[in-house]
């Protein structure tokens, strides 16, 4: 610890060696004569030396009493009476489930023999299966823990486990957590042939009602609890209730929901489902056990390079199937064994057990490509076998076993990019031959090191002081509901913040082969040269930043290149385009020619910006097609006056005179292009710019092909893809590689990343491209797990032309009457598990609440004064969530005065961070909707606890902030008021210079600020 003595010492050093290194400066005849001065004034200087080393000793012994006697007396003391309770903290309550939920599940094991075929042998030994037999080495035996494991046995395997658990209680009050040992897995299979989805869904909704009517449930509303589904998590999350479709509703049912659920697959998807390693043959009994084992693989002789052991996937759509060109190389590859098999019903794997272990632990790299999904059982395999796995996409095992796996990929296993497999871009073998051999056996040891945690002891016994795949996973489960307990959202789709920084980096990336060095002495340049080298630099960056002006030169795109061809060639562009500047004009005459007139340069100073005069095919060729967007409506009606639409009918006083317009909610590119066209500080010196606006009509060009019947993935990404083709071609990029330049796009993100390049799957791949990664783009809703979008306000109907509409609209809102307490606007949706349907039921039976019920095609709901007038004369607005996350309602509440009532952080705290205070409990209302779905909590007694002067403060900051939440007239501008636009360009100017800072550029343009010739160190991202 740096204590205020050591600071002082780290002054007063200084100052002693300073006066030395002046004197120390003389010639040599001089230190010759001052040494023999220095001997006596040592030898004049002992005594005190001596008391000094004296008086070091003493302080160091008190210091070591202090420390170990005080200290640790003190803090011994303060942990309590259970200091002693190695418990403390971990107590586990185990339900006593009803036989139904479990004993009787594994009577029914027979019933899967049509497809699965006879589960009843693998629920023998306690879920582990039959004893292994090991005729040729007599080393992977029963009697050494080894058996014939199915890979979704882990519900019984797992239960059992947990009885060995050394902190289980029977006071559910001491409990950390509780753990319900419902056989999820195994009832999935029983019922997923020749039975509908009630049936299907018959144990969870059974259990969900158990659950729910305990006393242990109420405490936290079963947000302690976990369970453990040994199956991915695809499989309890069916994806319609129409027809007859895959799996059940576990995890979309409340009880499902609150619970931490622990599966062998993460569906991703930021929900309650928790990923465990599979269960492997391996279930040591001891410590001794596993100790053996690690001993034996870390001496075993590799003679196998890599090996592939698995079945084809021709169900697997073409555009995702990395398994075939796997399987190629390794059949083309001298270096390269396969164990192949043949999918067949009933088939439960594809060799002995025996001879895929045998062939691992013989083998340095385990290839373990994606099947049906993302994980294997293998890669748990090949791990006990002390085989390096190479792992083919992030969702394999990076961004699924957090709670097993190092966070440092690279150290224990090699990643190679589905994508580049697939484009046939990269040589396996040689990305594997370039590791070298110390970092291949330093990764070896880092997989054998991973033996103990990802496997499952032995349930009948216990490890002794070695932690197994159950105990890391309980550790998790506790860690996550204390993080619950503490207020914390928490779910199991990490944010992008806490993913490794290395998460997507290849090995290949790290091991790249490098030229070979000519043989022979190593040449060393004389001095004269390296000085000649120097001052040719400086003199090649002296021309490039004072000099060079000129676009480069570059190669025309060929035409037959597919998207992800063009992704990973602008990857390397965006890498290796250097910095520049560039003076252009991209604005009409008469715009530049008004803003000169209206600018002054010493309020625009660090707030320019420039506008990309982007050919129309970006922009207005698309608004061309506004008759054909939806299917439905035309929607050109909408773009009319600057993108605002058309006046509303104002005949029964609603809104004011002027001001307010039927403006689709979607409406956003035209509308915030136009009001741009108003910046007070526009530029036509891109040099100049702290920010650079590219004026694409992303979300128009978007909706142009959600509903075509005729629209290919091709299509939907021909527009995004040219963008970025000729943004990257200009100057203006180069200086900061793009992270200067934003768009916007008037939908929510998820149109935009669209996974696959199937053209029945919604959306395109905007957010996908290396270089919109880059820049700063703007949604109505973006996506929680990425840093480079931002969310901004939907446009509402008000749309002032000036500060006194603003001001006279706040003053009527202030003096309405609110006559309701609560109100909700809006209709169901087709989930049953959606939360409206909670919200209608308890808002239609408050005479506290009023309900604007809005089914499909009525007229009601089209007509904004219907609502509006209702959110008048309401204190408090229910905001639940709809098709996505975020709606526009919560915007028109705010307008009308109305404190919204949020049911997920999503819908506005973790989204508008530019617009809404940080304090949200200033200007709204958050109640969990696990709590309303459950049935814990009564809407209108939780609004009726709010005391009325904390109810108008509310209600007086949410009239105070529409200021900033409303898209002001683009063809005009608000006096001193700061609207929506204002507020985002502020803060994507602070974002963009804060960019620049880290680059090392200033605070300005990086050219103007340096003029040194640094590129600011500017790479991909």
């Amino acid at each position: 610890m740096f204590t205020s003595s050591d600071a002082a010492s780290s002054l007063l050093i200084p100052q002693l060696i300073r006066p030395a290194r002046k004197r120390g400066g003389g010639a040599r005849s001089r230190r010759a004569v001052e040494a023999k001065g220095m001997e006596k004034a040592a030898a004049n200087a002992l005594p005190p030396l001596r008391f000094l080393a004296v008086l070091a000793v003493t302080a160091w012994t008190f210091f070591l009493y202090f420390h170990f006697s005080v200290i640790s007396g003190t803090v011994e003391v303060n942990r309590g009476d259970d200091s002693g309770d190695p418990c403390r903290g971990r107590y586990i309550y185990m339900h006593d489930l009803p036989p139904r939920f479990n004993a009787d599940i594994i009577r029914d094991c027979r019933k899967t023999e049509d497809h699965w075929g006879d589960m009843c042998a693998f629920l023998s030994n306690a879920g582990l299966g039959r004893p292994l037999a090991d005729r040729t080495e007599g080393v992977i035996t029963g009697e050494a823990g080894w058996h014939d494991t199915h890979q979704f046995a882990l519900d019984a395997i797992f239960h059992n486990r947990m009885k060995q658990y050394e902190c289980l209680t029977k006071h559910s009050a001491v409990a950390s957590a509780v753990f319900v040992p419902f056989y999820a897995g195994f009832d999935f299979v029983r019922y997923h042939w020749g039975y509908d989805n009630a049936t299907r869904d018959a144990a969870s909704a059974d259990l969900t009602r158990w659950l729910m009517a305990r006393p242990e449930w109420r405490r936290m509303g079963g947000r302690d609890h976990f369970l453990v589904a040994g199956r991915t998590g695809w499989d309890f999350r069916r994806s319609n209730n129409v027809d007859p479709d895959w799996g059940n509703d576990l995890l979309v049912m409340p009880a499902g929901r609150n619970m931490s659920v622990l599966v062998l697959e993460s569906a991703m998807l930021h929900g309650s489902d928790y990923p465990v390693p599979y269960p492997t043959y391996f279930h040591p009994r001891s410590d001794a056990d596993v100790l053996r084992w690690q001993d034996r693989v870390r001496g075993q002789a590799r003679t196998q390079f890599m090996a592939f052991v698995g079945a084809p996937r021709p169900d697997v759509p073409m555009n995702i199937r990395v398994r075939d060109h796997v399987i190629a190389q390794c059949k083309a590859s001298g270096a390269c064994t396969m164990l192949g098999c043949a999918r067949a019903t009933g088939s439960t794997q594809c060799h002995p057990p025996v001879n895929i272990m045998r062939l691992f632990q013989k083998t340095t790299f385990c290839l373990q490509p994606a099947g049906d999904t993302c994980t294997r059982r293998s890669a748990f395999d090949s791990i006990v076998a002390g085989c390096i796995p190479v792992f083919f996409h992030p969702g394999s095992a990076y961004k699924q076993y957090r709670w097993h796996l190092p966070g440092d990929h690279l150290k224990y296993s090699v990643y190679i990019p589905d994508a580049d497999v697939r484009q046939r871009n990269v040589s396996i073998e040689a990305v594997l031959r370039a590791i070298p051999p110390a970092t291949v056996r330093r990764m070896r040891e880092e997989v054998i090191s991973l033996i103990p945690r990802v496997l499952y002891a032995d349930p009948r016994s216990k490890l002794e002081t070695l932690r197994d795949a159950v105990d890391v996973a309980v550790e998790g489960v506790l860690d996550t509901v204390a993080r619950i307990r503490n207020g914390e959202y928490v779910d199991s789709g990490s944010p992008v913040t806490e993913d490794p920084p290395n998460l997507f980096e290849s090995t290949e990336s790290r091991f790249r082969p490098r030229q070979p060095r000519t043989g022979g002495k190593r040449w060393v340049p004389p001095p004269r040269l390296l000085f000649f080298a120097a001052m040719s630099w400086l003199a090649v960056v002296y021309f490039h930043v004072a000099v060079f002006r000129g676009p480069p030169v570059s190669t025309p795109r060929d035409g037959g290149d597919g998207p992800q061809r063009f992704i990973l060639r602008q990857e390397e562009h965006l890498m290796k385009t250097p910095p520049a500047t560039v003076s252009s004009s991209a604005l009409p005459a008469a715009v530049l020619e008004e803003r000169r007139g209206r600018r002054h340069d010493g309020a625009c100073e660090g707030r320019y910006v420039y506008i990309h005069d982007l050919p129309p095919r970006f922009n207005a060729d698309i608004l061309r097609n506004c008759r054909h967007w939806y299917p439905w409506i035309n929607m050109c009606v909408y773009l009319e006056n600057g993108g605002l639409g058309e006046p509303v009918d104002n005949a029964d006083g609603v809104f004011a005179d002027q001001g307010w317009y039927a403006t689709d909610h979607f409406g956003l590119d035209v509308i915030f292009h136009r009001r741009m066209l108003q910046y007070d500080c526009l530029t036509d010196d891109s040099s100049r710019a702290a920010a650079i606006f590219v004026p694409f009509y992303a979300g128009f060009d978007v909706v142009q092909h959600l509903w075509g019947v005729n629209s290919t993935a091709r299509e939907k990404d021909a527009l995004p893809l040219d963008l970025v083709d000729w943004l990257t071609r200009r100057p203006e990029w180069r200086a900061m590689d793009g992270r200067d330049h934003f768009f916007l796009s008037g939908r929510t993100a998820y149109d935009h990343q669209r996974h696959t390049d199937s053209d029945s799957e919604w959306g395109n791949k905007l957010l996908h491209l290396p270089a919109v990664q880059n820049m700063t783009v703007l949604f109505v809703e973006k996506l929680p797990w990425t840093s480079f979008d931002f969310a901004i306000p939907y446009p509402t109907y008000f749309h002032p032309s000036s500060d006194a509409q603003v001001v006279e609209w706040q003053r009527r809102m202030r003096a309405t009457k609110r006559q309701w307490l609560f109100s909700f606007a809006g209709g169901g949706r087709s989930d049953p598990y959606s939360i409206r349907h909670q919200l209608i039921r308890q808002c239609g039976a408050s005479s506290f609440c009023k309900l604007v019920r809005c089914r499909k095609n009525e007229r009601n709901c089209l007509v904004p004064s219907t609502f509006m007038r209702v959110f008048q004369g309401t204190r408090f607005c229910l905001q639940p969530t709809g098709d996505t996350m975020t709606r526009r309602s919560a915007f028109d509440a705010i307008m009308a005065g109305c404190v919204p009532v949020f049911f997920h952080p999503d819908s506005a705290y973790t989204q508008y961070r530019w617009h809404l205070p940080e304090a949200h409990d200033t200007y709204s209302v958050l109640i969990p909707e696990a709590d309303v779905r459950a049935g814990n909590v009564s809407i209108e007694e939780t609004l009726r606890r709010i005391p009325h002067d904390v109810a108008e403060r509310m209600t007086e900051t949410v009239i105070g902030l529409i200021p900033r939440l409303v898209y002001a007239d683009p063809r005009s501008k608000l006096e001193t008021l700061r609207d929506a636009v204002d507020v985002t360009v502020e803060a994507i100017v602070a974002r963009v210079n804060k960019l620049r800072e880290e680059m090392g550029g200033g605070t300005g343009h990086p050219l103007l600020e340096n003029q040194s010739g640094d590129d600011g160190g500017v790479h991909q991202s």
